[in-house]
């Protein structure tokens, strides 16, 4: 059964109800609304019918889109943000942070796709996908901490929307020049920006 919710109830209840959807008000047309305080204070005057109204958004779309928000269950409430995250100990290990444009139905083919294909596949995964938003520093802090440089601590698979984690001297980079990664580009030369 779809969650249920009424255009004239106020955005605090909404977002009290269903945490999950404040990165979504945010990042559509509502920042103030990441501050709690502001939510509190704002989200209780104003209701899902006049915020809209007053953007000139589409509610239609908009309510759709909360309702499949709400439905996703493998999507987490995380300081404010939501994260999609599996830790089960898989095999592979895929982490990073996805621009926000492509972020929710990039994570909503990669949960189905999973969850269809995992009984096929040869090996498990873990995940720890991020809004870009939240940048890279918790995966700097976590590679930062591995002082004894294990390799086996190393993410299988990064997705990022930068790339200062790879050319760090410190971080990904020195693994680079220990020749820990396996090249299967076939690329020999990469773009003349990054030859120095």
């Amino acid at each position: 059964m779809a969650p249920i919710f009424a255009l004239d109830d106020s955005i605090y209840k909404i977002t009290e109800k269903y945490p999950e959807t404040i990165p979504f008000f945010v990042n559509n047309g509502f920042p103030n609304f990441a501050d709690p305080q502001l939510r509190a204070g704002l989200g209780k005057n104003i209701s899902l019918c006049s915020a809209l109204t007053s953007k000139k958004i589409n509610g239609e779309l908009f309510i759709q889109k909360l309702r499949d928000i709400i439905g996703q269950g493998d999507i987490r409430m995380e300081n404010g943000l939501t994260e999609a995250k599996s830790e089960t100990g898989g095999d592979i290990r895929v982490e990073g942070v996805l621009p926000c444009p492509i972020r929710i139905p990039l994570l909503d083919t990669f949960s189905a796709w999973f969850k269809e294909n995992q009984k096929n596949l040869p090996c498990s995964a873990d995940y720890d996908l991020k809004p870009a938003s939240m940048g890279v520093g918790w995966i700097k802090e976590r590679i930062l901490a591995n002082t004894e440089n294990r390799e086996e601590l190393l993410t299988d698979l990064f997705m990022s929307a930068g790339f200062e984690l790879f050319f760090e001297n410190n971080l990904v980079k020195k693994y680079k020049d220990k020749d820990v990664f396996a090249d299967i580009s076939g690329i020999n030369r990469l773009n003349k920006d990054f030859d120095n």
